[in-house]
């Protein structure tokens, strides 16, 4: 696994949703979204062998995510791997891998389906981060686990459940955003760097208007 040292934490961002969600502006809620994917995305810029992404986390919920200086940082790694280069492969690309199926309500199909592997699982999670985010509410939050992988390997995607601002447009950006990162296909699901450069360019815009 991968050993990290984390600087003293001033919170953490599943307390700061849970204590204060509803008083928390939708602009800061795309600036938590940004900053998660900007975190996923410098993960998967290490380079090992000279391919990346040679690192993944692995276990990437929103308990996941400290608050430092009013900025998102990822820690716990504690299923984090660092990826070794496939030299079996003509395509410059690490190894695939299957982690323990730790039955997570944010696992993606591939997992839920024992297949190999990549760091398309990170990205799928983030997809979960950024649901909580915007819903206040975790994945899945009215169903077993079991009942989420039933439910996921069938096709379905997370709902919310009660009120929620539809038309809301920094709403729409994070369910674009999320459903971005729910690409069923880990072949064809977009990179942690696209997620971000997308919510930094809507972060950007928004800034603008303020």
């Amino acid at each position: 696994g991968l050993v990290t040292l984390v600087p003293f934490a001033d919170g953490v961002l599943s307390d700061e949703i849970k204590n204060s969600w509803k008083e928390t502006t939708l602009f800061n809620r795309l600036k938590w979204a940004t900053e998660a994917a900007h975190g996923v995305a410098a993960l998967h810029s290490i380079k090992a062998g000279g391919v990346s992404p040679s690192a993944i986390h692995g276990d990437l919920t929103i308990n996941q995510f400290f608050i430092r200086d009013g900025r998102l940082q990822i820690g716990d790694y504690n299923l984090g791997l660092l990826l070794r280069r496939n030299t079996t492969s003509e395509a410059n690309e690490t190894c695939t891998f299957v982690l323990p199926n730790h039955f997570s309500t944010t696992a993606s199909p591939e997992e839920y389906a024992d297949l190999r592997q990549t760091a398309a699982i990170d990205v799928w999670a983030l997809g979960s981060v950024i649901h909580h985010i915007m819903y206040g509410e975790k994945v899945w939050s009215r169903h077993r686990k079991s009942k989420a992988r039933e439910l996921i390997l069938e096709g379905q995607l997370p709902t919310k459940n009660g009120e929620f601002e539809d038309e809301a447009e920094i709403n729409l950006v994070l369910l674009e955003a999320r459903n971005m990162c729910y690409v069923f296909d880990p072949e064809q699901r977009p990179s942690a760097h696209e997620v971000a450069q997308y919510l930094e360019a809507q972060l950007r815009s928004f800034s603008d208007e303020t």
